[in-house]
């Protein structure tokens, strides 16, 4: 977990303990300690927050009655009336969980029945519902190239061959933003073959983001940024199985993301005082049920039809899932509104 959690009195939030280790969930026992609302399920901490305010939540693991971890956050919980009368503008960076707009629709509608308003910006989409995604896109990829497979990176300055924050800006006849989201990370680690290599691989991430941010800095250095914590890979090996064969399998993914989010934790968090901030839109999404579904035959001899999740979701949630991101997403915009 990140040392701040998001939440909105009368929104439920949860936290998955399969999506904060990195083995299965199942391997493990959980203690949850905390002052909010909520429930300890099975699976997750679901919380209910009927009161706006700061909350205190540990979460202690277990492995055969023996304590081997603890994580320790502070849930911020935002009052429904925050921000009323005050109109916000949003430019989020991403991949294809952005690029298909499901995510954004899903933010939209959840301002359209709050106090406060928001205004997406960005070159992809069609207003309201605009933004930079691009599917399978990297952070490499916004940081140092000009364009891929005939898609053209709005953010790469030609004369200085990086992406250049100021640039976009001017180009796009854009004279000011109140908050920039990236939401990246899923195509930078899901071929990395060894933990040598991810380890290369997550430095460099690292290190563009950075570099990334300083770009936006030097433009504006008002304008609050969130590094969205990269979800993680469906609950079954089957989605992989499916869209995959044997190229790439769970377990791996699923590690290699926990220790690239793990490093981009530890590498931004506390840094608020920059309006530099984690967006633990990890921890809210349901990897079992908010994947997708799909009826499937057990196997040839047997005519018996279950549910997997289809081959399309070992990385991309459905409908629900995508809300339960644009719902984190709400509530760490309300968090800076009074």
């Amino acid at each position: 977990m990140p040392p701040r959690l998001y939440g909105l009195v009368g929104q439920e939030l949860n936290i998955y303990f399969d999506n904060i280790v990195d083995n299965r969930d199942s391997e493990y026992d959980f203690e949850v300690i905390s002052y909010a609302d909520g429930q300890h399920l099975e699976n997750c901490y679901r919380i209910f927050p009927a009161e706006a305010g700061w909350y205190e939540i540990t979460i202690n693991i277990y492995r055969h009655g023996e304590k081997i971890g603890s994580a320790e956050s502070t849930l911020i919980v935002s009052d429904p009336n925050a921000g009323n009368n005050i109109s916000r503008s949003l430019l989020v960076i991403g991949d294809s969980t952005t690029a298909n707009g499901i995510c954004m629709s899903k933010l939209i509608s959840n301002f359209d029945t709050d106090v406060m308003d928001i205004t997406l910006l960005g070159t992809k989409g069609a207003a309201p519902n605009l933004h930079e995604g691009i599917s399978g896109w990297t952070i490499d990829m916004y940081y140092s190239m000009e364009e891929f497979d005939g898609t053209a990176n709005a953010f790469f300055n030609p004369d200085t061959q990086v992406f250049d924050f100021g640039y976009y800006m001017i180009k796009q006849g854009y004279s000011d933003l109140d908050y920039v989201i990236f939401n990246l990370g899923i195509n930078d680690v899901f071929s990395v073959s060894d933990e040598t290599d991810l380890r290369n691989t997550v430095d460099n991430m690292l290190s563009q983001y950075g570099q990334m941010i300083k770009s936006i800095k030097a433009f504006d250095d008002n304008i609050k940024i969130g590094l969205a914590i990269t979800i993680p890979p469906a609950y079954s090996q089957d989605a992989f199985g499916l869209n995959h064969g044997t190229d790439y399998v769970r377990w791996r993914y699923k590690r290699h993301n926990y220790l690239w989010c793990k490093s981009l934790i530890n590498e931004f968090k506390d840094q608020e005082e920059n309006d530099i901030y984690l967006v633990p839109i990890h921890v809210n999404l349901d990897t079992k049920y908010n994947m997708g579904m799909e009826q499937v035959q057990v196997n040839a001899r047997n005519p018996q039809m279950v549910e997997v999740i289809p081959a399309n979701g070992s990385v991309h949630p459905n409908e629900y899932g995508y809300w339960q991101i644009a719902d984190v997403y709400w509530y760490f915009l309300k968090s800076f509104e009074k």
